[in-house]
């Protein structure tokens, strides 16, 4: 499976545009990280990946087809919860005991 993200841009109401013509392609079993501080729109990317939100322009693709627009969508999120992060540069050990 491949996933892609074209030419999408998105902006919240009264706000500006926090994603401007931002492209991206996944393959099937490829990890991918976002980086950035809070507020810099990786949730909302994600959103969009997941057909959750709708962008303002652009398209998400799903094996060269469009993603649904409503019904179960195949791209998921999953939340990580800030209290149930850890360190990864820390040792198993340390996790362990924490």
């Amino acid at each position: 499976m491949k996933l892609e993200c074209c030419n999408i841009s998105f902006q919240y109401e009264n706000n500006n545009i926090i994603l401007d013509n931002v492209n991206l392609s996944m393959e099937s079993g490829e990890v991918v990280g976002l980086l950035g501080p809070s507020g810099y729109a990786k949730s909302t990317l994600g959103k969009i990946l997941a057909g959750h939100i709708k962008p303002h322009q652009g398209k998400v693709i799903l094996d060269e087809n469009p993603i649904k627009k409503t019904g179960f969508q195949p791209v998921q999120m999953i939340y990580q919860h800030p209290e149930q992060a850890v360190n990864p540069k820390w040792r198993m050990e340390k996790l362990m005991r924490s």
